[in-house]
């Protein structure tokens, strides 16, 4: 079977290059001929292109970045709905959902798959959900040098502050002021300076820790929890990150890695507040945490993603 993996602008050194460099390895192992493109000219060259990010000329669909429509009616700003950058956005993810070589799409999450069927009337028999695979068997090491302090450790990392929700952490963080605790932020923003002025603002600036971008794994040895309070995610990869690691996750039932929290790893939220003081007086396992994202490992993963490719 000859196999095309289209992935626009790829990097050497990019996470979602390396997945891709790793499931083209899988493909292979079952016999498959695969090509690595940053564009299709000719697809009847292939049996299957699996679309890795937005793409027409694909006969699958990997929707890591989710449903833009649904996105956008989380966001509940209508106006901005409007701008050309989204109005561009939406119509193209219409062509590509209705282009006729597309015959399946493979989505992290469930609720993502429910997204496309409820935003475009997709056919769910010709939707298949693989939730965001970990390196594992990778971090056990670094599991293994983990270390904590007595001071409660509460981690965030992303992208896009205002999505992910900081800014809600911040401020029910503001109601636990009595209690002795520590946020570190990994990321950044372009409203960084916002989000510093508001930590300083409610007396925190001793409290919250602004990173940058930087590598997170030794954070995970850190930190006790991972808090996502997230607008929209189709899964946040630090969701599983975070539980390989052995880390409580508290995070929205719109992030679609809730889907692998339960109460034995993690908390979806209903009230920040009392969620955070639950997450830091439940006493976790955190072998048993991270025992719970063992069938996430990579290389169950890209099987299970060259057994879809290969038979629908």
């Amino acid at each position: 079977m000859r196999i095309a993996l289209v992935k626009q602008n790829f990097s050497a050194v990019g996470g979602l290059e390396k997945q891709t460099n790793r499931l083209a390895d899988a493909l292979k192992v079952r016999g498959c001929q695969v090509t690595l493109l940053t564009h299709v000219e000719n697809p009847s060259e292939f049996d299957v292109i699996l679309g890795i990010d937005r793409t027409l000329k694909q006969t699958h669909h990997r929707a890591g970045n989710g449903v833009h429509a649904a996105y956008l009616q989380h966001r509940k700003r209508p106006l901005s709905a409007l701008m050309p950058r989204h109005q561009k956005l939406l119509q193209f993810e219409k062509t590509m959902i209705a282009y006729p070589s597309l015959r399946h799409i493979i989505t992290n999450s469930d609720m993502v798959k429910q997204e496309f069927v409820q935003f475009y009337n997709y056919d769910p028999a010709k939707i298949t959900t693989i939730h965001n695979g970990v390196e594992w068997a990778e971090m056990q090491s670094a599991f293994n040098s983990s270390m904590k302090d007595d001071l409660f450790h509460f981690l965030f990392v992303g992208q896009d502050f205002r999505r992910k929700g900081l800014r809600q952490l911040i401020l029910a963080l503001v109601n636990r002021k009595s209690v002795p605790w520590q946020l570190t932020v990994i990321g950044y923003d372009r409203h960084l300076a916002y989000y510093q002025k508001l930590a300083k603002r409610h007396g925190l600036e001793n409290r919250v820790t602004f990173t940058g971008h930087t590598n997170a794994l030794p954070y995970y040895q850190r930190a006790h929890a991972l808090v996502l309070p997230t607008l929209y995610d189709p899964f946040a990869n630090v969701t599983v990150e975070a539980l390989a690691m052995g880390l409580p996750v508290v995070t929205t039932h719109t992030n679609g890695g809730s889907e692998v929290i339960n109460a034995t790893n993690g908390i979806v939220i209903t009230d920040l507040v009392s969620d955070l003081d639950q997450c830091m007086q439940t006493r976790w396992d955190p072998s048993a945490i991270r025992n719970s994202v063992k069938h996430l490992d990579f290389s169950n993963q890209f099987k299970t993603y060259a057994e879809v490719l290969t038979t629908t």
